[in-house]
C-alpha cells in the first residue's frame, strides 16, 4: 500500500499526520508513505528526520475578506494544483489523505480528478474551511470527536477514529518520569503549559497559583513556559521564592520528550488545541483547560467543552482566568473536593484505545474494499 498524506503548516495538522504514518508502518512495514507539505510550514524541519519522503508546495491561505492578497494566493493555488497533479502521477498512491489546512486543498482536488481513493481527517470539533469544502467529495471523513458529525451531513462516509498522537505507549511510569525530570515522586504534580509558544496569561496565572499555595508541602508545579517567556517567568519566580514555602516549582522553556511531562502529572493546565486535548486524553489525565480566545471559529472552546461535558476536564475562559480562581480549582482537586477521582476515571475512559490504529484500519478497509 502506498499513501500520500497532505498536511502541515502547523503542528496541529502535522503531528497527527506523522502519527498516522508511524501507525501505518507499524501495521505494515512494506507500506509506503509520502508526505506533501507547505514550504512555509514546519514540516521541512520536522519530517525528514522521521525518514518519510517529503514534497513541498508553495501555498498561502486566503484572507477572510477579499483583498489584493487573494490574487497572489489564487496564483499560488493554481501553481500548487499543477505541481500536485505531477506529484500524484509520479508517486501513484493507492490513497490520498488530507489533514486540513490550505496545503490539503490542491492535493485532494487533484486526487479527486485522478479518481484516487481519498480521505480527510478533522482534528477539531468544528471543521476548518478546507475540510468543509472537501467533505462531500472524498470517500471517507475521519473524525476526532463524535460531536463533529453534524458538520459533515453531506459526507459519503464517516468514522470517528480519534486524533492520532505521537506516542505509541504510556511510558515510562510515573515514578521514573518524575525522577528523570528531577521531581519529588510523592507530591501532587500540576503540569502547566500554553502550547508550543507558551501563553502569557497562563504563565502569569500559574505564578499566582504558586504564590497562593506556596505553603503546600504536598504540591509541586511543572511549568513549560515557552522559549520566549522563560526569562520573564524565571525572574518572577525568583522573587516569589524569596518568601519561602513548602511547594516546589520546576520550569522548562521547552520539553522535547513530552511523554515525561504527561506521565509526571496528576493534572494538566493547558490550552485546548486539538493535539493538546488528544494527548491529555491519551494519557488519561484530568485537566483544567483555558481555550485560546482568538482561535478560528472558537474551536478551542468547543474542544474543551467536549472534555468538560464528559466529566474529564474543567474549563476556565481566558477572560476569567485569575490566579485565585485557578488556585482554588487546584486546591479542590488536591483535597478531593473537586471530583478528582471521577475526573480521572472519565479521562482514562476517553484515553482508551488507539486513534492511529483505528484510522489505519479504516483506511485499509477503504483501500482494499
Amino acid at each position: 500500500m502506498k499513501i500520500l498524506i497532505a498536511s502541515g503548516g502547523t503542528g496541529g495538522h502535522l503531528y497527527p499526520a506523522l502519527a498516522l504514518a508511524d501507525a501505518l508502518k507499524e501495521k505494515d512495514d512494506h507500506a509506503q508513505v509520502v508526505l506533501v507539505g507547505s514550504e512555509q510550514g514546519m514540516e521541512a524541519r520536522i519530517v525528514p528526520p522521521r525518514g518519510f519522503p517529503l514534497r513541498l508546495l508553495k501555498v498561502r491561505s486566503f484572507s477572510s475578506r477579499p483583498s489584493l492578497r487573494w490574487f497572489f494566493s489564487g496564483f499560488l493555488l493554481m501553481v500548487a494544483l499543477i505541481k500536485s497533479g505531477l506529484i500524484i502521477r509520479q508517486e501513484k498512491p493507492d490513497l490520498v489523505m488530507g489533514f486540513g489546512g490550505y496545503v490539503s486543498a490542491p492535493v485532494l482536488l487533484c486526487a479527486l480528478l485522478e479518481r484516487k481513493r481519498t480521505a480527510i481527517h478533522e482534528q477539531n470539533v468544528v471543521p476548518g474551511r478546507t475540510n468543509q469544502i472537501l467533505a462531500p467529495f472524498v470517500d471517507l471523513v475521519c473524525l476526532s470527536f463524535e460531536e463533529s458529525r453534524s458538520y459533515f451531513r453531506k459526507a459519503r462516509k464517516m468514522v470517528c477514529t480519534g486524533n492520532p498522537v505521537r506516542f505509541r505507549e504510556k511510558s515510562p511510569d510515573r515514578d521514573q518520569a518524575r525522577t528523570e525530570l528531577g521531581l519529588d515522586r510523592r507530591r501532587f504534580t500540576v503540569g502547566v503549559m500554553g502550547g508550543s509558544q507558551g501563553a502569557r496569561s497562563i504563565n502569569a496565572a500559574a505564578l499566582k497559583v504558586y504564590e497562593r499555595l506556596r505553603d503546600r508541602s504536598d504540591l509541586q508545579m511543572l511549568h513549560i513556559t515557552g522559549r520566549g517567556h522563560f526569562a520573564e517567568v524565571e525572574n518572577e519566580l525568583d522573587i516569589i521564592k524569596e518568601r519561602k514555602g513548602g511547594a516546589l516549582y520546576h520550569i522548562f522553556p521547552y520539553m522535547e520528550e513530552m511523554n515525561l511531562f504527561y506521565q509526571a502529572c496528576d493534572v494538566v493546565v493547558a490550552r485546548s488545541g486539538a493535539t493538546t486535548v488528544a494527548e491529555i486524553s491519551f494519557f488519561g489525565l484530568p485537566s483544567i483547560l483555558i481555550p485560546y480566545p482568538y482561535a478560528t471559529q472558537d474551536h478551542q472552546r468547543l474542544n474543551a467543552e467536549v472534555l468538560a461535558n464528559k466529566g474529564a476536564a474543567l474549563v476556565i475562559l481566558d477572560k476569567d482566568l485569575k490566579g485565585e480562581i485557578l488556585a482554588q480549582k487546584i486546591r479542590e482537586l488536591m483535597e478531593g473536593r473537586g471530583g478528582y477521582e471521577e475526573m480521572q476515571k472519565r479521562a482514562r475512559e476517553m484515553g482508551a484505545g488507539n486513534a492511529g490504529e483505528r484510522m489505519v484500519e479504516a483506511l485499509l478497509e477503504l483501500t482494499f474494499q
